[in-house]
């Protein structure tokens, strides 16, 4: 018979395995989750057959994201060729233009927002990936990204710095970096915000109107890309600023 200390162990134990389950089941990442991308897919107005038949091909969010949107879209394709008019009614299915739409809208927000921003999203956010979110952003996570700015004169015409003159250098400097473009295809004016935020902090539209504002606002400073944007922004700085007082600050800033 056991001891009421040996139960107490026992006890304290089976409350730290359910703990530690909890904490894990909390830890799972949404793009893992196949049941999670079955919801959203529902979401989006698949019926339940072209949802099973998607995700034959593509199980979770982060299969779609390891394709490119050509090969999504073949899949697609595919599978309306093949289910749409089938022999058998049980087997008939089909993804129309715009549902097709919302997915690869879905797969390029998944790469940028938690790919490369590191945003955390768990199962239980899944109500949050909803139809008229997907529909307000869609449009815009369906287009191409500007290219890498190539050097070349600014497109806004920057005053020359005189020593007292910043407050009316400082704007078109501003105005004019919004114009280049760095190697992450994100403008310049990242490097010089005043804070980070979380790209999970950046998903109310009010505060974050367009794409371009939520990844300057949430792009990390590190990495190699950051590295080479930076060069190109002290770069520009050394040109705008060259013969000027800020001249030798520029130059002797590493970049």
């Amino acid at each position: 018979m056991l001891s009421a200390f040996s139960i107490g162990i026992l006890r304290a134990m089976l409350l730290a395995n359910l703990e530690s389950m909890a904490q894990a089941q909390a830890q799972i990442n949404i793009i893992d989750d196949a049941a999670s991308f079955l919801d959203i897919l529902q979401s989006f107005t698949l019926s339940l057959r072209a949802r099973q038949r998607f995700t034959e091909d593509y199980p979770t969010i982060n299969d779609l994201m390891g394709s490119t949107k050509e090969q999504v879209e073949n899949v697609i394709y595919n599978q309306n060729r093949i289910y749409r008019n089938h022999a058998t009614a049980a087997q008939r299915c089909y993804i129309n233009q715009t549902q097709t739409l919302r997915i690869l809208a879905l797969r390029r927000f998944a790469i940028i927002a938690i790919r490369e921003r590191g945003a955390f999203y768990e199962p239980n956010d899944a109500p949050d990936f909803s139809l008229a979110w997907i529909n307000q952003i869609q449009e815009e996570y369906n287009q191409n990204d500007p290219d890498p700015t190539t050097p070349c004169p600014l497109v806004v015409n920057v005053p020359k710095f005189k020593g007292n003159n910043w407050y009316l250098v400082k704007s078109p400097i501003l105005l004019a970096l919004q114009t280049v473009y760095g190697q992450s295809c994100v403008s310049l004016t990242y490097l010089i915000r005043e804070t980070h935020v979380n790209c999970e902090d950046t998903d109310n539209l009010n505060d974050f109107p367009s794409l371009q504002s939520r990844r300057v606002a949430s792009k990390e400073h590190a990495g190699a890309d950051f590295n080479k944007d930076n060069v190109e922004l002290y770069g520009i700085l050394g040109q705008e600023m060259d013969g000027t007082t800020l001249e030798d600050i520029v130059k002797s800033t590493p970049g």
